[in-house]
């Protein structure tokens, strides 16, 4: 294990178990044998982690808020819904029917309007599920990002 640039690729390569087995003297030698080229390289690397760290941290602050924004969402569709199948909206719906509600939005009215609402977020749900899930259960290869 000397400075060999396809040496020290191999070693990157390695499968997961391969690299286990590596003792940290084995990576100290690596690294004391690192030509200038070699760790011209590794200092972009590290460049390159240090901006994926920035933007994930940053990212994280935005993703909290959209927490609070989806838990406030998930409150008031279910207020929505509990009203919606309830004899109330029936009583609601016949109103407008009878031109009570004349001059008012009343899309709220609209069957069609809510059954899409819902829909809507229901799959807005399962694909934040989904997303999420890549964020909880790492994948089984590691993938280095495009240099």
């Amino acid at each position: 294990m000397t400075g060999n640039p396809n040496q020290d690729q191999e070693i990157m390569n390695m499968p997961e178990m391969e690299e286990e087995s590596l003792e940290i003297e084995d990576i100290q030698k690596i690294a004391e044998s690192q030509t200038p080229a070699q760790i011209a390289m590794r200092r972009s690397h590290i460049e390159k982690m240090e901006t994926l760290m920035a933007q994930l941290e940053k990212d994280y602050d935005a993703y909290k808020a959209m927490e609070e924004k989806i838990n406030q969402a998930a409150q008031d569709l279910t207020t929505l819904k509990n009203w919606y199948f309830s004899p109330e909206w029936l009583l609601d719906y016949a109103l407008d029917e009878a031109g009570a509600y004349d001059g008012l939005d009343r899309g709220v009215l609209s069957e069609d309007g809510l059954y899409n609402l819902f829909l809507d977020y229901s799959q807005l749900g399962t694909d934040l599920a989904r997303a999420s899930v890549k964020l909880t259960e790492p994948e089984d290869k590691v993938v280095e990002a495009d240099d």
